[in-house]
C-alpha cells in the first residue's frame, strides 16, 4: 500500500480464451432494470438492480456519493441502495453512462424514468391469491397456476430457479413457462405438457422480492 506494506497473501487469477474466440467489439446491453421504466408508486428506498447481457467491468460503475454498489459473481449483474431516500411523490430518472464491458466497449448511456411512492418499504410482498388453491384437489391437469402479490416484484428476481412447478412423485421440476405479467404483481406458470392425473404438485416462490429488497418465499400444493 502507499505506507509500504505488503500484502499478507500473493493472489494469482487466471482466465482462458475459447478455442473460437473473437475480438468483442458491441457494446453490452441492459436487458432488465429494477426500478422498471415508467414505474409508479416506487418506494423511497428502491434497489436499483441491473442485468446486462454479458460482464461488465466493476471498476466502470462509479457509485454516485456513497451508494453501495454490488456485483453477482459472474459480473452480469449489479445492484446498489441510495445513501438517502428519495423524494416523495417525484419524478425521477435514474441514468446509467460510462459503463465498459471487459473488452472496454461502454453502454449506450440508458435512462430510466419512475415516480415515487409516498414512503419507504420495508414490509415483505403479501401473498392476495394462489390459483389453483392451496390444498386442492381434483384440478384440470391443463390448470394455468396464478401466484398474485400485493405490490409488484422485482422482476430480476422472479426467474425459474425460484418459481417452479414441482413433481412429487418424480422429483422433478415440472417443465413449464414462467411470466411476470404486466404491472409486475400476478406470476403464471403454463405447463409445457398435461399434468399427470391424481397426482400432488408444489408451486414453489422463493426469494422472490419486492422493488425495496424486502424476500417473500413460500409453497403450495394442490392435486
Amino acid at each position: 500500500d502507499i505506507d509500504g506494506d505488503k500484502a499478507a497473501t500473493v493472489y494469482n487469477y487466471y482466465f482462458s480464451t475459447g478455442a473460437t474466440a473473437v475480438e468483442d467489439t458491441q457494446s453490452p446491453l441492459i436487458l432488465l432494470t429494477n426500478p422498471t421504466d415508467g414505474a409508479q408508486n416506487v418506494p423511497l428506498n428502491p434497489l436499483f438492480h441491473v442485468r446486462f447481457d454479458e460482464p461488465v467491468h466493476p471498476s466502470s460503475v462509479l457509485a454516485a456519493g456513497n451508494d453501495q454498489v454490488k456485483f453477482s459473481t459472474d459480473n452480469q449483474e449489479l445492484w446498489y441502495f441510495k445513501d438517502t431516500p428519495l423524494k416523495a411523490n417525484t419524478d425521477t430518472t435514474e441514468t446509467f453512462t460510462g459503463i465498459l464491458d471487459t473488452s472496454g466497449n461502454a453502454i449506450a448511456d440508458k435512462q430510466i424514468k419512475f415516480k415515487t411512492a409516498q414512503r419507504a418499504d420495508v414490509t415483505p410482498p403479501a401473498l392476495q391469491s394462489i390459483t389453483p388453491a392451496n390444498g386442492a384437489t381434483n384440478v384440470p391437469v391443463n390448470a394455468i397456476v396464478r401466484v398474485s402479490f400485493d405490490e409488484p416484484l422485482n422482476p430480476l428476481t422472479v426467474t425459474q430457479t425460484g418459481v417452479y412447478l414441482y413433481d412429487t412423485a418424480l422429483g422433478t421440476k415440472v417443465t413449464a413457462t414462467m411470466t411476470l405479467e404486466p404491472g409486475g404483481r400476478d406470476i403464471s406458470l403454463v405447463a409445457s405438457a398435461p399434468l399427470t392425473a391424481s397426482r400432488t404438485y408444489y408451486v414453489y416462490t422463493y426469494n422472490v422480492q419486492d422493488l425495496a429488497n424486502n424476500v417473500y418465499s413460500n409453497a403450495y400444493s394442490f392435486t
